[in-house]
């Protein structure tokens, strides 16, 4: 928040480096909050930088846009895939939550609300069945 009290927002497009400007803005403690929607093709270097200069404690929200069309996959992912699928990789460790698309609204506020720590939120077509069930540990509330 600006000292003027507004949420400040700025482009990677602006001219001049964005993780300079956030220390600048922030006297190096950086933001409580980040917003990134650079979705499809944004550039992961930049959204790493700007994950790591928000503040001990601050969100993130990350929002990534949909493909279109065909899309390929190497055959190590297709191995990978099903290795989590027979068990022999555990992801049970992961936290989500899970929201068909007629709650996505719940889990846009949802993802404002949470309390913190490492929850990927998911909203899916149907919701049977779940890709929350069985290799990853769904979030009760």
């Amino acid at each position: 928040m600006s000292p003027h009290g507004r949420v400040v927002v700025r482009s990677s497009e602006d001219k001049g480096g964005i993780t300079e400007w956030i220390k600048q803005e922030t006297d190096g403690l950086g933001p409580d909050a980040m917003y990134d929607c650079l979705g499809v093709g944004g550039d992961a270097t930049l959204t790493s930088q700007y994950v790591d200069s928000i503040k001990s404690g601050g969100r993130v929200a990350l929002v990534a846009g949909g493909a279109f069309g065909k899309m390929e996959l190497d055959a190590e992912v297709d191995e990978l895939i099903a290795l989590v699928a027979a068990g022999v990789i555990d992801l049970s460790y992961l936290r989500h939550k899970c929201f068909s698309l007629d709650q996505v609204n719940d889990a846009f506020e949802y993802v404002g609300d949470r309390p913190g720590g490492a929850v990927n939120v998911v909203a899916q077509p149907q919701t049977s069945p779940s890709m929350c069930a069985g290799v990853m540990r769904e979030i009760d509330s």
